[in-house]
């Protein structure tokens, strides 16, 4: 005990509460009325106001950028856009 008496006591004095310390108290939270509330829900379609949930497992279609549905790319397309066919071997490719 005599080897760790100082860090003991120190522990001990960080341990204690703080006396005659003055923390100031938190201001109340903003809170919304109910009619704020049903605002906010319904902009946001939170909850009930959302509307029917989408079965997560089930793709929808999303359209491009173009506004056309999206669809799976073609070679044609990864050769127009990259300038590499799909079909030929990493070997073509690197010689040409």
């Amino acid at each position: 005990m005599a080897e760790i008496s100082g860090a003991w006591a120190r522990r001990q004095r960080l341990a204690a509460p703080a006396v005659g310390v003055q923390a100031p108290a938190l201001p109340e939270p903003d809170r919304c009325t109910p009619a704020e509330a049903a605002e906010i829900i319904e902009r946001f379609k939170i909850g009930r106001g959302a509307g029917p949930v989408r079965d997560a497992s089930r793709p929808v279609p999303v359209p491009g950028a173009s506004g056309a549905p999206s669809r799976k790319p073609t070679c044609a397309d990864y050769i127009r856009l990259f300038g590499i066919d799909p079909g030929e071997s990493y070997d073509q490719q690197a010689a040409a």
